[in-house]
């Protein structure tokens, strides 16, 4: 949301969260929804991403838990690999 928060109003910025949030709670019961990164090491991380609205939700399964782990959101507009891979 940092990028969204540098070119949108503020209001315009939690909209967008509340409802990437909300739709995100179809992860609950289909927590595999999401496809796997192209990127090999985001993959071998763990990590799914959700496609939603022009968003990209990068996310963990924890099946010991029972959890799904949300770690970032990113425009598609971004570059999003270098703000995950170190």
């Amino acid at each position: 949301m940092d990028y969204l928060s540098k070119v949108a109003p503020k209001e315009v910025v939690q909209k967008t969260l509340d409802s990437l949030l909300t739709r995100v709670e179809v992860l609950k019961n289909n927590p595999y929804l999401g496809i796997e990164p192209r990127s090999s090491d985001i993959k071998n991380w763990g990590f799914h991403v959700l496609i939603l609205d022009g968003y990209l939700v990068f996310y963990k399964v924890d099946e010991t838990a029972k959890v799904v782990m949300l770690s970032s959101f990113f425009s598609s507009k971004q570059n999003y690999l270098i703000h995950l891979i170190p």
